[in-house]
C-alpha cells in the first residue's frame, strides 16, 4: 500500500537531518542484517518527536485500523520496545 503525501515534506526533511551524523547510534551485527539504531528518545529533534506522538495517536491508530481491518493494534509498549530511528 502507498500512501501519497503520507509526511508532511518538511517533517520528512526533518527526519533525514537525524540520520545525517549517526556517530551516537547504537551499531547491531547479526548473520542476516547490519544496523544503525537510535533509540534514546532524548535525543531525537522536537519534530521527529511529534511526528512519533502522531504516530501513536489514537486518530493515526484508528486510521491504520480502518484501512487494514486489523482491531485491536498494540501501542502502548511503544516506547520502550522498538519504537526508534533505524538505518538499515
Amino acid at each position: 500500500m502507498v500512501i501519497d503525501n503520507f509526511l508532511n515534506e518538511s517533517y520528512a526533511e526533518n527526519l533525514l537531518k537525524e540520520f545525517q551524523d549517526t556517530s551516537e547510534w547504537s551499531h547491531y551485527c547479526h548473520y542476516n542484517e547490519e544496523k544503525k539504531a537510535l533509540i534514546d528518545q532524548k535525543k531525537y529533534s522536537k519534530s521527529t518527536l511529534e511526528v512519533f506522538e502522531s504516530l501513536k495517536s489514537t486518530t493515526f491508530i484508528d486510521f491504520l485500523q480502518h484501512i487494514t481491518k486489523i482491531n485491536n493494534l498494540l501501542t502502548g509498549e511503544l516506547e520502550e520496545d522498538g519504537a526508534n530511528l533505524t538505518e538499515v
